[in-house]
Order: structure tokens, then C-alpha cells, then sequence
């Protein structure tokens, strides 16, 4: 049995019949996919528009962005709305042009954008500066031009020094404040025009972003021929952090498959360090550690670090002055920093981490000590504690 493509676009139940109308008449509309039914879209779209009547306008919105993404809308007999999602091309090119040009929509409506618009408009506009008339034009190599000097090289004798008197590539990396010295146009206004000319929508990217210009010194102005960005990652994409295997489970899963001596003893060297990593001088006064502790952690002692976790978080609270934590600490200043590792909130940390670095290492000891071993990593990976130990301490 086929299962049909169509899928049925309900309208609420508390529209009104004029509404009902005004959306089935849109629908009618949005089936003519050349541009002589374009007049007819526009006319039902602003009778959905027209009015206070948001939920009506909502749904006119989101139906036109479907039929201009590739979506078929039929009306069927009963004037149901019915709507079937483009079909995925088989070839690859086909594909990525269909996704392009869905993409150039969105593109072509942010060009429409009246800030944009005026800012494309002033990047184009000529004005003078070193004693010519410049614009973004300027940075705008001839291709024909450089066609006919690629051309012109012999290609019998072709080297890196005579390609570079064609084109001279370089990287110019964009600051906030630095200007192109060849038309006295701003190096970040310069990056934002040539982005949109991309196929997708220029959007801004949280965190840090180091913009990058690839200019050309053979040419007259060093003209754009390419411009790139390096940003912060984004975090938590699962289908890339299970690809690196950066992941706990990717990563333990992927050690239990084949253990190696190499892992063993850097999972024995990395407890090692993280226990000399801890601030434990007010821990070992209090008596909640001592150093024989590590070769032999007991049950009682992680409890009574846990609980001291616990009693020193409801204590930062109940007490806590913001205001101690908003200062700048001189970076050597140590007695500073003890104060602020010693404070309610820290040491509540500190409590925990040193918790579950014993918990760890007395789930690991009897296979990975007195020696690492490959054996011994694999039989800790097979035990469930040790296994869990070893995912704690991958991150």
C-alpha cells in the first residue's frame, strides 16, 4: 500500500467562516507556481493580512514560506488544505541545488530589508578618496581580465613566480577598527557585503568570530577574491562529538572495543594529577583527608565529604554577599585565592571533586594498581564501577 504524500493542514476550530474562506482561497492561489499567479497569491495573502486576526495571518505566513520552499498545496473537495514536502533528489548536484535555491529565498528577503538595502546602497556608491573615486566595486576583480592574463602565461614554463604576477593571494584578517588602505572602506563592512552574496542568509554566530579577508596584491586595489571566519565552536552538536568520540559513552565504548597499555597508564597518571590539582591544605586540618587516604579510600570518608559538600553550599545560600565575588583577584595574590578556594562555595566544590576522585580511584585500584596493565584496563571497563569510574574521568 502507498502511503500518500499529502498531509492535511487543519484549521482551528474557533475560525470563523470568513476566515476558513480567506485561508482556502490563499491555498487555491499558492497552486499556481508561475509567476502569472503571483498577482492572485498577493491579493489572497492580504486578504488573510487584512484586519486584527494574528492567527490568520500566522498560518497565511507559514503556508507561502511552504510553497515557496517547494511544498505542492491542493485543495481537495471538501477544502481541506493538504500539503506534500518536496521530493529529495537522487543525484547529489540536483540536491544541493534544490537546498540552494530554498536558501536564496531566505537570502533574497534579508536583501529586501530597508537597513540592508541602504547599507548595500552605500557600499556601492562611489566617493573619493587618495585622489580617485572608489566603492566596493573597486574590490571587484575583472574576471575577464583575469582570464586573459592566466591565459597569456606560457604553458610550457609555468612557475609559482610567474602565477603570482596573475594573482597574488593573501590573508587579511578584520578588526573592528582598521580600514582598507587601498578605498578607506571599513574591513568589517567589507566582509558583511561580500557575505551577502553567499546563497544563505547572513546571520551573526554566538560567540567569538575572527572574520578573515582573502585579497589579492597582483591586482590594482588588492581586490576580494574570497573572504572565510573562524568561530567559536558550537557546543553539544551530537552527530559531530560522536564522530570525534569526545563523548563519555563514544569515548568508553570505544576503549572497551580495544584497550590499550598507552590508555592504562594514563588513566592511572590522570587520577595522579587530579588529586595534586585540588587545594586540600583546610581539608587535611579538618582531618577530611589525609594523605594515606589515597592508597586506601573508605566509604566513610567520601560520606563525610559528601556531607560537608552539602552543608557548605546551604551555608553559601544562606550568607553569601555577592558583591565578594564581583572583585578582580591579582593573579598573584595567593593569599587571595586561598580565601576564595576557602570560601563556602568552593570548598563545596573542592568537597565533591575530591568525593568522586576517591570514589574513582578506589573503583579502579584493583585493576589498574600496583601496575597498569592492558589486561587490567579491560577488566576494569567490564566491571560496572569501574567502567563508570572511567567515564567520570574522561571529561
Amino acid at each position: 500500500m502507498t502511503i500518500s504524500p499529502w498531509i492535511p493542514l487543519p484549521t482551528p476550530l474557533s475560525w470563523g467562516r470568513a476566515e476558513k474562506r480567506a485561508f482556502v482561497a490563499l491555498a487555491r492561489a499558492l497552486t499556481f507556481t508561475t509567476k502569472r499567479g503571483q498577482p492572485t497569491i498577493e491579493a489572497a495573502r492580504g486578504q488573510c493580512l487584512r484586519g486584527d486576526r494574528p492567527a490568520l495571518a500566522a498560518a497565511a505566513w507559514v503556508l507561502s514560506d511552504l510553497a515557496s520552499q517547494g511544498w505542492k498545496v491542493k485543495v481537495d473537495a471538501a477544502e481541506r488544505i493538504l500539503a506534500s514536502p518536496p521530493k529529495v533528489a537522487s543525484d547529489p548536484g540536483a540536491e544541493k541545488h534544490r537546498v540552494r535555491k530554498q536558501e536564496l529565498l531566505k537570502r533574497d528577503e534579508q536583501l529586501a530589508v530597508p537597513s540592508v538595502r541602504r547599507f548595500v546602497a552605500d557600499m556601492e556608491r562611489p566617493r573619493e578618496f587618495g585622489g580617485h573615486f572608489v566603492s566596493i566595486f573597486s574590490l571587484m576583480r575583472d574576471g575577464c581580465e583575469l582570464r586573459s592574463a592566466l591565459e597569456a602565461i606560457d604553458r610550457e614554463d609555468v612557475s609559482a613566480e610567474a602565477l603570482r604576477t596573475v594573482i597574488d593571494p593573501y590573508v587579511q584578517v578584520v578588526t573592528s577598527t582598521d580600514r582598507c588602505r587601498h578605498t578607506g572602506l571599513r574591513l568589517g563592512d567589507i566582509w558583511r557585503y561580500f557575505r551577502h552574496t553567499w546563497s544563505n542568509q547572513y546571520t551573526s554566530t554566538p560567540g567569538r568570530t575572527m572574520l578573515i579577508l582573502v585579497r589579492d596584491r597582483a591586482a590594482p586595489y588588492h581586490p576580494v577574491i574570497g573572504i572565510a571566519a573562524l568561530g567559536s565552536p558550537i557546543v553539544q552538536i551530537k552527530e559531530r562529538d560522536e564522530w570525534i568520540g569526545w563523548q563519555s559513552p563514544t569515548f568508553v565504548a570505544a576503549l572497551a572495543d580495544k584497550p590499550t597499555l598507552t590508555m592504562a597508564r594514563w588513566l592511572a597518571r590522570r587520577m595522579d594529577q587530579a588529586i595534586q590539582e585540588l587545594y586540600l591544605d583546610d581539608l587535611l586540618e579538618d582531618g577530611l583527608y589525609w594523605p594515606s587516604l589515597w592508597s586506601a579510600p573508605s566509604v566513610d570518608a567520601i560520606a563525610r565529604l559528601r556531607k560537608e559538600a552539602e552543608a557548605r553550599r546551604n551555608d553559601h545560600r544562606r550568607f553569601v554577599k555577592r558583591a565578594e565575588f564581583k572583585k578582580n583577584v591579582d593573579a598573584g595574590d595567593s593569599e587571595a585565592w586561598r580565601e576564595r578556594a576557602e570560601s563556602d562555595l568552593f570548598r563545596s566544590k573542592r568537597c565533591l571533586a575530591l568525593a568522586d576522585l576517591l570514589r574513582s580511584r578506589a573503583a579502579l585500584a584493583p585493576f589498574l594498581q600496583p601496575v597498569p596493565s592492558r589486561a587490567g584496563l579491560a577488566d576494569a571497563l567490564a566491571d560496572t564501577e569501574g567502567k563508570r569510574a572511567v567515564a567520570d574521568i574522561v571529561p
